[in-house]
Parts: structure tokens; sequence; C-alpha cells
């Protein structure tokens, strides 16, 4: 597949090439070549006979005409300038030759990547042209505050190669030049199901690159619709680290260096800041205004430290199940994340039970240990933590999303100032009773420190994205507060998702953790008013394996999993 392709090396005695092959594509300026005749001079060029070349030609263009001519129409509507052959050729760029190894993006990267780089460049000069030409056409696809994904199956070299002395290593703070075309992408689980092996044990490397990001969005015009966005040549990168390999993956994360493009030789710039003609006049000096009191931070978002660890934690609770469900928060102001362990049923007392761990003691010392008024409940209830009567203290919000004769969401809300053995509340709110594809957060939304109630609509049938409607707290969960969609394509697994402060901007951000046999994709939007969940904050993954049996905890940045069923006991994970 077009993200696996052929794995560059460095060496020094490439010269840049926007000045020394420019001259190269003078004449395809008044006679460009057609796309059947690059297709040829690269197939020619690769010792191929004439049967060889004309039989891989054909099928290629099949390939193109078989994906384009049916959606061109839909691609003219959104880049009104791209021509059928611009299209054919971007697409031929992503199929793969019934011929092994004679692809068109792995002959093209193949001869990019040549010490003998003005040879190797003459033997792609037509397709070469042609695609930079397609590509240019199509706006510039350039994230704000992502990172892209790039795969390569096999394990760069972290160390410097004895036999080859102009060889710089993957090693933090080293610069590398990505010589050929490079195909990324913006999910970083897309990117590991392209690593070899079995979905139990892969191998590879991925990128997880940031920087001067832009490239060109080629979706629409990709041979298998995957989600490709594609870098020009001779993108330099600096890296920044390399983890070790784990679980046979090496994961090395790299800036992208502003740099010169090829052929033109233009200058990659910042875009240009307008200067006022008029000065202004110096602003009166006003005289001091007097301290404003300090506000008191909602207990809803304060984010304490995390235990000191070694990570994984070792708790000195048993593996659990599904009778059990866990929750962080400072219970005791030492200023260190407890775990809330809500034993849900299968209690001696026929009551919900909670039993907090001690953050400080490393989850080695119990806190708490106490049965509620709240009787026992199955996976019709899910529970949260928040402070409901602004007395610094967490309460215990057990939220029945389904079965209840009122027909609603109900709240059974337990004081944490009582030790959860006294209610404050007990009510129905004015949003009907879900299933399971909601998930439910606690946030203050209009900032009057109450604890509002998000319900996340991960899937909604006629709609592609994840809805967000939020019930108003202040007046005990009678009105909605919004009602909205957001940037996030809906959930079509056990995706997880919740709320979070992750720029300590005082409001809650919505993310969603999206599991894999051995990797975790971890997104984050922006949940203020002025951006209502349209912006994103970061896009980001971590390896590791998680199943049913793993519960996920977003702390500010930090990422934490309880793992009910670790090694003789329930273990605390950071990733």
């Amino acid at each position: 597949m077009s993200l696996n392709f052929y794995c560059e090396e460095e060496a020094n005695n490439r010269e840049e090439s926007a000045n020394k092959y420019k001259n190269l594509f003078t004449d395809f300026e008044k006679n460009p070549p057609s796309f059947s005749e690059s297709l040829t001079q690269m197939y020619t060029s690769s010792g191929l006979n004439n049967n060889k070349v004309k039989d891989l030609t054909a099928d290629i263009l099949n390939q193109c005409k078989q994906r384009i001519d049916s959606n061109f129409e839909k691609i003219r509507k959104k880049y009104a300038n791209i021509t059928k052959e611009d299209a054919y050729i971007i697409c031929s760029y992503t199929c793969e030759s019934k011929e092994m190894g004679y692809s068109p993006y792995r002959i093209l990267n193949q001869n990019l990547v040549l010490d003998d780089r003005r040879n190797g460049v003459r033997n792609i000069s037509k397709y070469l042209y042609l695609i930079l030409k397609a590509l240019r056409k199509l706006p510039r696809y350039y994230p704000k505050n992502k990172h892209l994904y790039r795969c390569l199956t096999v394990k760069v070299k972290l160390n410097q190669d004895p036999n080859n002395k102009n060889f710089i290593p993957y090693t933090g703070g080293n610069i590398k030049t990505f010589w050929g075309f490079t195909s990324t992408t913006t999910d970083a689980v897309t990117s590991y199901s392209f690593l070899k092996g079995t979905e139990k044990a892969k191998t590879g490397t991925i990128f997880v690159i940031g920087g001067d990001i832009w490239g060109y969005d080629i979706e629409v015009f990709n041979y298998f619709h995957e989600k490709e966005i594609l870098l020009e040549p001779e993108r330099k990168v600096k890296i920044d680290n390399a983890l070790p390999p784990v679980n046979g993956i090496i994961y090395i994360n790299c800036s992208i260096l502003k740099s010169n493009l090829i052929l033109t030789n233009e200058k990659i710039s910042e875009p240009k800041i307008q200067v006022p003609t008029k000065i202004p006049e110096p602003k009166k000096k006003e005289p001091p205004k007097p301290p404003e009191k300090e506000k008191k931070t909602p207990t809803i978002l304060a984010q304490p430290p995390l235990p000191k660890g070694p990570y994984p934690i070792k708790t000195i609770l048993h593996p659990t199940g599904d009778d059990f469900d866990f929750l962080m928060g400072d219970y005791n102001h030492d200023g260190y994340l407890d775990l809330f362990c809500i034993k849900k049923r299968n209690t001696g007392s026929k009551c919900l039970e909670v039993h907090i761990l001690s953050g400080k003691s490393n989850y080695q010392e119990w806190l708490l240990q106490t049965k509620t008024p709240h009787p026992e409940v199955d996976e019709k209830t899910t529970f949260l933590l928040g402070d409901y009567n602004l007395n610094g203290k967490l309460d215990l919000y057990c939220i029945q999303k389904r079965g209840h004769p009122s027909g609603k969401i109900y709240l059974n809300i337990l004081k944490g100032s009582s030790g959860f053995t006294e209610w404050i509340m007990n009510v129905g709110t004015c949003f009907d009773s879900v299933d399971d594809s909601v998930d439910f957060a606690i946030g203050d939304f209009v900032g009057d420190r109450r604890p509002d109630l998000y319900c996340i609509k991960k899937s909604q049938k006629n709609y592609p994205k994840v809805g967000v409607v939020i019930i108003k707290a202040k007046d005990n969960y009678q009105s909605l507060l919004m009602d909205t969609g957001t940037i996030l394509d809906k959930s079509i697994g056990d995706d997880f998702f919740g709320l979070t402060d992750y720029v300590g901007h005082g409001k809650r951000d919505l993310y969603v953790i999206k599991r894999s046999p051995k990797w975790i994709g971890f997104n984050v939007v922006d949940g203020t008013p002025e951006k209502l969940f349209q912006t994103y904050l970061m896009e980001t993954g971590f390896p590791f394996s998680a199943d049913k049996n793993c519960i996920f905890i977003v702390a500010g940045q930090k990422v934490l999993v309880v793992k009910k069923n670790g090694n003789d006991c329930t273990e605390v994970h950071l990733l």
C-alpha cells in the first residue's frame, strides 16, 4: 500500500536539486508529456522490455480510470482547476502494480533517493513534472496544532553505521531529509495498521511529525480510499527524540523544517503581517487598579499531581472485573490524585460501595471503604465525580442512563462530605434515556463553577459527527445549555470520550481515546465557547495494548489507564 514505500538513507554527497536539475523540465513547459508517456519512460528506465512496459502502463491506466472516471464530477466540484489527466497522475501514485516492485510510487521514490540524483531524476522526469504540477493545483493542507503520522515497514537505525560514515542516525538533534515523496496520515491508528505482522505482533517504525507540516490531501484521488496527506520531496526534518523499540515498533518524534520548494526554488514563508500606516498615539497612563480578589478555582477543574510511581503501579486492590468502576480525584486535599474504586454489585452489603486508594501512597493505603445508601446497579448506570454543592468536596454522581420509570436520564448524587453516606439529590433530568452510544462527563461550561452534565453522543443516526449535549447544573439539570456537533467523526468502535482542561485555559476540552490491539489514539478538541469543539488541540497516540478491562482517565495532558486484570492486582499505567 502507498504508506509503505522505500526507506531513504542519508548521504552527505547528495546535492540540492532545486538548481541542479531544474533545466530538465524547461522543455515540458512548451510541450508537456502525456500521462501514458510518463509511465512508459519510468518503466523503460527500469530495464523492462517493451511488452512488459505496455502491459504495466495499461494496468495502471485502467486502475486510474476505474477510480477517477466515476468520481470526476465530485472531484471537480472540490477542485475546479483539476483536469482528468491531473486526477489520473495523482491517483496513479497510490496504485499498486500487478508486478511486484513496479508500482509508480516505488519507482519514483527509488530514483529520488539515489546518490546519483541527477541521473535518477532523468529516469522519472516526465512523471515527476506531471505529479508536481497536478499537486500544486490543490490547496495546501496546513494543519494547526496537529501531527502527521508516517509508517515504515522497516526499523530505522538509531545508531551510527560503522560501514557508512555518511549515514546520519535517527537520534535527537540530527537533521534528516525525506528525499522522496512522503505519504502520511492524520490518523495514528491507520498508520499502525500498515505495519508488518499480525494484529498481536507488529514491527516497523512510526514517525510522529510536527513542525512546518503542510502537504496535499489526496484522499479523493486515492485508489484505496485511504486518508493520505502527501508531502513534496526534499523535506528536511529535525529528529526531536527516538524511543527504543516498544513491542517491536520504533517511535520517532520529529519536526519538519522550513525549506525551498524543488523546481521553483520558492521559499516557504510565514503569512505577512500588515503594518498600520498611521502611527497610533501613545495611550495615557491610567492609575493602577486595586488588586482583584483571588477567585476560587472550581474543584472540577483542579489537576492535582500524579502519584510518583514508578509506573505501572501495582495497587493493593486485587484483580477486578465488570463489577468495579474507577474514577480519579483528590479526595482528602493532599495534592494527589486518589483512586476511587466503585464496587457496583456482588457486594456483601447489597449496596453500592466506595473504596478510595491514596495517591500519595502510590495506591498502597486506603483512605475510605464504605457502603452507600445506593442499591447495587448494572451496566445501565455510570459514575462521575463533581462538586455539586460547591463545598470543596467531590460528590459521586450515579447516572442511570435508561430503565427509570420517568423515561429520563436519572441522577442520584451522593454527598462527598458525608463519606458518600447521604444523598444530595435524586432527580430526573430534561434529557430522555439513552443507550451505550452516549458517554458522560462533568464540566463547568458557562463559568458559574457549577458541574454541568455533558452527554457525548458517540454515534448518531444520519449524522456523521460526534454530538455534545450540555445539561445545565444551576437549575438541577432541567434545561439544556447546548446541543451541537463537533469536528470529530462519529465513533464506530469501543472508543472512550471524556473532558480535560488540556491547555490550562479553565475550560473542559473534549477528548476521545481510540483503541486498537497495540496502539491507543488520543485526540483532543477545544471546548471553549468560542471554538465549541471545532478545532483540534492535539492528535497523537501511544503504544499500549488495551482491552475492555482497561479504564482510561485523563488528567490535564496525562493519560492514565486502570488495568483491572493486572498481574495479580489492579494496576495503574501512565501513557
